[in-house]
C-alpha cells in the first residue's frame, strides 16, 4: 500500500529528524484482517513517504523505489 504523507505536526516533524521515522497511524489495505501501524520517513530520492514496517525486524521501504531507507519501527 502506497501512500503520501499526510501533513505532520511540528512534534511529528520534531521526532522525523531525531529518529527517522514517526509513527502516524494505521493501514489496512483491502482484503487485509488486521491493521498495521503507519510510519512516515524520508526517502533520499521522494522526500517524505509512508509504509508499515515489514519483516521481523520492521524494515520500512520507500513504497516508490523499494530501497530499504530506516531500519526498525
Amino acid at each position: 500500500m502506497e501512500a503520501e504523507a499526510p501533513p505532520l505536526s511540528r512534534t511529528q516533524r520534531l521526532l522525523l529528524r531525531l529518529f527517522g521515522y514517526v509513527k502516524i497511524g494505521w493501514l489496512r489495505g483491502p482484503g487485509w484482517t488486521a491493521w498495521l501501524q503507519a510510519y512516515a520517513f524520508e526517502c533520499k530520492r521522494h522526500g517524505v513517504v509512508v509504509n508499515y514496517g515489514q519483516g521481523y525486524d520492521g524494515r520500512l521501504f520507500c513504497p516508490f523505489c523499494e530501497s530499504v531507507e530506516v531500519s526498525g519501527g
